[in-house]
């Protein structure tokens, strides 16, 4: 997980390892995705466990992680 902090205003930005990125515009009490899907980024393929952790929640009827 990577998180940016602006300076300028309450704007959060998140971008996770397997792909997605993520978007606040309230100091991080919401979150809207802006990218989904990307190349994941991993020194270990790491991304691989979450991408399927991810799946088995959804199909399970559990709420999105996104």
């Amino acid at each position: 997980l990577s998180l940016h902090a602006s300076d300028r205003s309450n704007y959060l930005f998140a971008g996770t390892t397997d792909g997605d990125v993520f978007f606040s515009d309230d100091e991080g009490e919401s979150w809207s995705t802006l990218a989904s899907g990307l190349p994941p980024i991993s020194k270990g393929r790491h991304y691989s466990n979450l991408r399927k952790f991810r799946a088995a929640i959804q199909g399970q009827g559990a709420p999105a992680l996104s």
